[in-house]
């Protein structure tokens, strides 16, 4: 059976995200720019968590999602300014990290962390 697009995973956490116990909100977040009539609208800068949202606790989410392939890739297939974004929104307290399982999402809202890589 093929893997999981990242789109299909994205779905997939996300409607379980909107779910969880600690959860309050949580959405998608798309970022970097879209053509529209008479030029190209900015979006959320490049970096941006795919889902961001926040707990019940008042705790900011911001989850990056990756397929299995890039997930097992070195820093999870990340680019530089995911990796500086994601880490730091956890060195501010938020609940972050990469996901690519239901298990990932559960991780970060118990503050595991999952898939973080350091900035070099």
């Amino acid at each position: 059976m093929p893997s999981k697009s990242e789109k299909e995973i994205q779905k997939e956490l996300l409607a379980y995200a909107k779910k969880h116990p600690k959860i309050v909100w949580i959405d998608r977040a798309n970022s970097g720019k879209v053509k529209v009539k008479g030029g190209f609208m900015q979006l959320h800068e490049n970096g941006t968590p795919d889902l961001i949202g926040y707990a019940s606790s008042g705790i900011m989410i911001a989850i990056e999602i990756k397929d299995e392939a890039n997930f097992n890739k070195k820093n999870h297939g990340l680019r530089n300014e995911q990796i500086n974004r994601l880490y730091s929104m956890y060195e501010c307290g938020c609940y972050s990290g990469v996901a690519c399982t239901i298990e990932h999402v559960d991780q970060i809202m118990n503050e595991e962390y999952p898939g973080l890589v350091w900035p070099e």
